[in-house]
């Protein structure tokens, strides 16, 4: 049976979602499609195909204590081995084959558990400005109804948030320098692809490339690259919030018949156009750039690499 050697591993509510979307349309390249997997296992349905967190399943304690973390997270994890890797029995021939669990960054052992069960894993880590994609996590939960605290105030009872799933700790899982060192220490650097999330929106179709070069697949294949996924804010329409904050049969039903068409991207793009995001207060921004300054300092001496792209 097939297995994953390609783990999206974060950082979270850092473009891993587009970026998944846009690698499987290459033919070379495997990604479980939600759609046909329940086909063959309708229990997976149920499932988050695209972030299975299967390895990071047993450094978490069950259940979570975050606001609906039990409905949103728990239930969609797959912690079988025979259910994860049922995810990849639908690869024929395609030499990438891969996985997107945005948590395996945040738990230390991960990354050693994917290197023991495929050692040829090739790792890609995409890295947002901190402070945005700290509120980019905010307003994802406040977009469901779930975060009721200003940005500044969450921020403050981060700590006391004891037990909530991974996507609570906005300023933590901001923190990159300690888990990109410790890939690189199991992984080595021939095997991680490290990709800024700003680079990556302002030039997709080069970055997907550099990409397919690290992957070693045909560089040559054009993406459609004209939707973004699992965009951040929120809809300023109370009632377009809650109707499409809501499951019901009828969503389900179109998700199944039009999947990812051209209707469907016109519909997101057009969604996406009415989402908004909440200010940052200065307050809020300067405690925040005091809080990642040195974090940065020391990811840009591990990366080489220049971050004031982020211009902090």
């Amino acid at each position: 049976m097939s297995k994953p050697n390609l783990f999206i591993v974060g950082a979270g509510k850092s473009g891993t979602t587009s970026l998944y979307k846009y690698l499987s349309q290459h033919p070379d390249i495997y990604f479980p499609d939600k759609h046909k997997i329940s086909k063959i296992n309708k229990g997976l349905s149920k499932k988050n195909c695209k972030e299975p967190k299967y390895f990071s399943s047993i450094y978490h304690e069950y259940p979570h204590m975050g606001p609906e973390d039990v409905k949103h997270v728990d239930t969609k994890v797959i912690k079988d081995i025979n259910e994860y890797l049922q995810l990849f029995s639908l690869a024929t021939i395609e030499s990438v084959i891969g996985e997107a669990s945005a948590d395996y960054l945040y738990y230390y052992d991960v990354a050693s558990d994917i290197k023991r069960f495929n050692e040829n894993s090739k790792i890609i880590i995409m890295l947002m400005n901190p402070i945005n994609r700290a509120h980019s996590a905010y307003m994802h939960l406040y977009r469901e109804g779930r975060e009721k605290e200003d940005f500044h105030n969450a921020l403050l009872k981060e700590k006391d948030r004891i037990n909530y799933e991974y996507i609570w700790y906005y300023k933590k899982n901001s923190l990159y320098y300690e888990s990109v060192k410790h890939y690189f220490n199991i992984f080595g650097r021939e095997q991680i692809k490290i990709v800024l999330f700003e680079n990556f929106i302002k030039n997709p179709q080069m970055i997907l490339k550099e990409i397919l070069h690290f992957l070693n697949v045909d560089e040559d294949f054009i993406f459609d690259s004209g939707s973004v996924y699992n965009k951040g804010g929120i809809y300023e329409n109370k009632l377009l919030s809650f109707l499409i904050g809501i499951e019901n049969i009828i969503k389900a039903i179109a998700r199944k018949v039009l999947k990812d068409s051209f209707i469907t991207k016109k519909i997101r793009n057009k969604l996406n156009e009415k989402k908004v995001k909440l200010p940052i207060k200065k307050e809020t921004y300067d405690y925040l750039e005091q809080y990642f300054y040195n974090d940065i300092g020391k990811l840009e001496e591990l990366l080489l690499i220049d971050l004031s792209i982020w211009a902090l």
